[in-house]
């Protein structure tokens, strides 16, 4: 009998719902044809983790910087050898001057955000920035023998989300 392929799937929907002119209505939606579609390719529901600002949710599925750090992290920790990962990011994603010592050739960080200010801009302390994410998931990635990461954004200023980067065909992540 033939050991199970490793699979895990990372949902992230922020609807911002408390941040007036910033909601997303669509992301209910989102996260069920996510799922479906997932479900249908062979993933269980133990292999899912969803982190969503819906009403009644529990307070370690809420989509904090925290509980976001938390759980990449967490996916990062699950990368085996010939596993196959996905994180699904649904929210605002947005640009700002790089916050700390730049590697990026625009000198601009991308960041995905969970919090507002009242005049529209990102609360710094409340965004993942794409340094962040490559450091926890591209790291960890590449020390796993023909493990896969597909990462999906669907947010704006999302193009090196996770650093500066090659792709090629297959999933293959070839760093500089």
């Amino acid at each position: 009998m033939s050991a199970r392929r490793r699979l895990k799937l990372v949902i992230v929907a922020i609807a911002y719902r408390d941040c007036i002119g910033k909601q997303l209505p669509g992301i209910g939606e989102d996260i069920g044809t996510v799922l479906k579609y997932w479900l249908s390719k062979g993933f269980a529901e133990e292999d899912i983790i969803v982190l969503c600002d819906t009403p009644g949710q529990d307070a370690e599925l809420i989509p904090t910087h925290d509980n976001i750090l938390r759980v990449l992290k967490e996916l990062a920790a699950s990368f085996t050898d010939g596993g196959f990962y996905v994180l699904h990011y649904s929210g605002h994603g947005v640009q700002e001057e790089a916050l700390v010592d730049s590697n990026e050739l625009d000198n601009l960080d991308e960041l995905g955000c969970d919090g507002f200010r009242a005049d529209g801009g990102p609360i710094i302390e409340k965004c993942i920035i794409d340094d962040q994410m490559n450091e926890i998931l591209v790291t960890a990635i590449q020390k796993c023998r023909g493990a896969r990461l597909l990462t999906v954004f669907d947010c704006c200023n999302s193009g090196t989300i996770l650093g500066e980067f090659k792709t090629v065909l297959g999933f293959v992540y070839v760093h500089d």
